[in-house]
C-alpha cells in the first residue's frame, strides 16, 4: 500500500512540471544566410520563443544561454509574450535590448550547442541539446510547443 502512494507521489512530481510548462524555445536557426535579416541588414542567428499559455508572460529577468555553465548569459528586459504567441530574438552577439528587435550577446554555433531558457531564479524551464543544423534550415518543435523536435526546411520565424 505504501508503495502505491510512493508511485503516485513520484508520478505527480514528474508529470506536473511537464504539464505546467508554458514557455518554450520553439525554433532556432544557427546558420542564417538568406532566411531573415535584422534591422542592420545582417543575416544573424535567431531564436523563437513560444508562449503556449492563455496568459501574458513577462520575460523580465528571464535568461537565455548557449552555455550550461553560464545560464545567465543574456537576461531579458521587461518584454511580454502574448498568449499563444511568439517572440523572436537574434542571437547575433550585438547585445541589444530594443523591444522592437532583441539581440543576445552570443551567437549559436552551426555545429551545435546547448540552448537554455531559465527563470529569474535560474530554474531551467527549457533546454535544447546541441545539434548541427545546415545553412538556412531551422530546428524546432513540431507542432509549436510540442515535445517532438525536427529539422524545418521551411523555417517559420515569428
Amino acid at each position: 500500500m505504501k508503495f502505491h502512494y510512493l508511485i503516485l507521489i513520484f508520478l505527480f512530481a514528474t508529470i506536473k512540471p511537464l504539464c505546467s510548462q508554458q514557455l518554450f524555445i520553439n525554433e532556432f536557426m544557427s546558420s542564417n544566410a538568406t532566411t531573415l535579416q535584422d534591422s542592420d541588414g545582417d543575416f544573424s542567428d535567431w531564436i523563437e520563443l513560444f508562449n503556449s499559455s492563455d496568459s501574458v508572460v513577462n520575460l523580465e529577468g528571464f535568461m537565455i544561454s548557449d552555455d550550461n555553465a553560464e545560464p545567465e548569459r543574456w537576461t531579458f528586459p521587461s518584454i511580454s509574450i502574448m498568449p499563444q504567441s511568439y517572440l523572436l530574438l537574434f542571437a547575433s552577439g550585438k547585445d541589444r535590448y530594443d523591444p522592437e528587435e532583441l539581440h543576445t550577446n552570443f551567437k549559436i554555433k552551426a555545429s551545435g550547442e546547448d540552448l537554455i531558457l531559465s527563470k529569474p531564479d535560474t530554474t531551467e524551464i527549457d533546454h535544447l541539446e546541441p545539434i548541427a543544423v545546415s545553412t538556412d534550415v531551422s530546428y524546432g518543435r513540431f507542432p509549436d510547443g510540442g515535445i517532438d523536435l525536427t529539422f524545418l526546411t521551411i523555417p517559420s520565424p515569428g
